[in-house]
């Protein structure tokens, strides 16, 4: 059975207009000439475009708005359901403007250290989506890898999707953000990585001998701690 990923459905259709229109690049990109632009969710969150590293926000809160929107990329979330997951203590009003100062803030740094990522992010008054094409995101093809590894009837196929989300999973999702959205995203993808890396060791040790599967069970130790099942 597939993994259950922990998608938030809000009952609100994604933002379709011809402003937001999902076949439509960002104005001024031309899709030929894309960047090679990606967003790193696992560990700190942090982008890379041709290169170079953005590793510093403004603020905590635009770090975690951009985690929101890549854990969504394609989809168009009202404002006040993001006011709502990023400021629940907060009055609805109140919640509104501050994710307001948070979209100017993450914008403009952006744009400041030179990256096309702020073309990415289109919004209106009502919402604010990730346009996911010439994007790569490391929890999209984390998810990818886990729906194939579940799906295949392949064993090849499969030992790839295990390694490939081995490679991916460089610490935990969002590392020093608390939001409580992430918390399941968090969980689903710590459970993911050590029952692929488990499994990695079980084939280890058929192929190549017990020392070369303790190094996996080593690894996935180190993400559970002392989780009776791995031994």
């Amino acid at each position: 059975m597939d993994r259950i990923w922990p998608f938030i459905s809000h009952g609100i259709k994604p933002i379709v207009n011809t402003r937001f229109g999902l076949t439509n690049s960002p104005k001024g990109r031309n899709l030929k000439q894309v960047p090679t632009l990606d967003i790193h969710l696992f560990g700190r969150v942090h982008v890379t475009e041709e290169g170079r590293k953005i590793t510093s926000f403004p603020t905590a809160k635009c770090r975690s708005l951009l985690a929101f929107l890549a854990l969504h990329p394609g989809s168009g979330h009202p404002r006040e359901l993001l006011g709502e997951f990023l400021w629940p203590e907060a009055s609805e009003d109140v919640a509104r403007t501050r994710l307001n100062v948070t979209l100017h803030l993450l914008k403009k740094h952006l744009e400041s250290e030179n990256s096309s990522l702020a073309n990415y992010i289109e919004s209106d008054r009502d919402g604010i989506r990730l346009d996911p094409v010439g994007l790569r995101i490391d929890f999209a093809q984390f998810t990818d890898a886990s729906l194939r590894a579940e799906r295949t009837t392949d064993p090849q196929e499969r030992t790839a999707a295990w390694q490939e989300i081995s490679l991916l999973y460089t610490g935990p999702l969002a590392t020093g953000l608390n939001e409580p959205f992430l918390e399941p995203w968090r969980v689903s993808a710590r459970q993911t990585y050590v029952e692929a890396v488990l499994n990695l060791a079980t084939e280890a040790r058929l192929v190549h001998g017990l020392n070369t599967a303790l190094k996996f069970f080593h690894q996935a130790l180190r993400v559970e701690g002392a989780n009776a099942e791995i031994y």
